[in-house]
Parts: C-alpha cells; structure tokens; sequence
C-alpha cells in the first residue's frame, strides 16, 4: 500500500476508536441503538445476505466494503447482540435449508449444495446444520 492509504486507513481506525471509547463512557451497557450503528448493521447484514455464497468473505473483506475498521466492524456486531461469523453462518445455514426443502428443487448433493452456499467442509456443515434444526440436511430433503 501507499502511504497515503497507510495514512487514510490509521486516521479511519483512530476515528473508529474514538468512536468506540465515546460510545462506551456514553453507554456501559453496550446497546449502541443509535440511528448510525442501526443503519450500519443493516447494510452490512445486506451485504451478507447477498454475498453468503462466497467461501472467502471475511470480516477483513467486509470491513473494507463498509469503510470501517475491521475491529468497528465487530463492535458494532457485538452491540446488536451477535457476531460476525454466527450471523454469516446463520444466514448461509437459512439458505441451505431453504434450498432443501423447497419442492421440486433441483436434487444437488448436499455437499455441493453446502458448497454453493459458502461452507468449504461438508462434514462442518452437516453438523452445524443439525446441531441449529435438530435434523440433518437428507431428513429436511425427503
């Protein structure tokens, strides 16, 4: 990188880091509501649902996308109650499920479907699939 990105990215993390301290003093509980991290959390959860396909989407990637440091990213997660990777795998394992228990759907493989949907383990899915339904992805197909 240039210097001048170098320098453009440590002023965004300084802010950030403000931003993080004032909200913090302003509100011990850690429920940022306010109108800014609201309208953040919603564009980023946008943007996963849109991107939940792709096996190498990253807090570090999305973070970029948003124009935030990677560490305002996670904060702003953590004051809606969740965190990056729970939301991405909740919203890829929604996908998968619906995909399965659509009728008439085409009949991929599972594996290729847990693939398709940004798992890059199908034993992994298989089991996070059933610890979060409480059945496994061939029982929700038939």
């Amino acid at each position: 990188e240039t210097r001048r990105q170098l320098g453009r990215r440590l002023d965004g993390q300084i802010i950030d880091l403000i931003v993080m301290m004032l909200c913090a003093e302003r509100d011990k509980s850690g429920d940022d509501s306010s109108p800014a991290s609201r309208e953040l959390m919603a564009r980023i959860l946008d943007h996963l649902e849109e991107c939940y396909s792709d096996p190498d989407l990253t807090p570090v990637g999305v973070a970029d996308w948003a124009g935030v440091s990677v560490g305002y990213l996670h904060r702003v997660f953590s004051t809606h109650g969740k965190t990056f990777g729970g939301a991405l795998r909740n919203i890829r394992l929604s996908r998968a499920y619906e995909a399965l228990a659509f009728p008439g759907g085409d009949r991929k493989r599972i594996g290729d479907l847990a693939f398709e949907c940004g798992f890059g383990d199908h034993a992994y899915f298989s089991r996070i699939f059933r610890e979060t339904y409480q059945v496994s992805p061939s029982e929700v197909r038939r």
